[in-house]
């Protein structure tokens, strides 16, 4: 069975299966909403009890920093409505 990878490219985020050497895509997926709403889950319960916020950090190719931060709050933010408008709570 082929082994499974996610990876970035300049459109979004896929998922598939590799050639051998590693180098090209087989078969890929844009999976790029899906995999923002896994991070942001992920996140999510890994939140420590009482806490509001929490960081994740990453040294990238360059050589430079990044940090994706998750903010929760108990009111849908106004900056938020437009595009949950229609999404179901879950």
């Amino acid at each position: 069975m082929p082994e499974y990878h996610v990876g970035c490219g300049a459109f979004g985020i896929y998922a598939g299966t590799l050639n051998k050497k590693g180098d090209m895509w087989l078969h890929k997926s844009d999976v790029t909403s899906e995999a923002i709403d896994a991070v942001i889950s992920h996140m999510y319960f890994k939140l420590p009890e009482g806490e509001k916020a929490c960081a994740y950090a990453i040294k990238t190719r360059d050589g430079k920093y990044a940090r994706l931060t998750l903010e929760v709050s108990d009111t849908c933010p106004e900056w938020a409505k437009e595009k949950l408008e229609g999404k179901k709570d879950e």
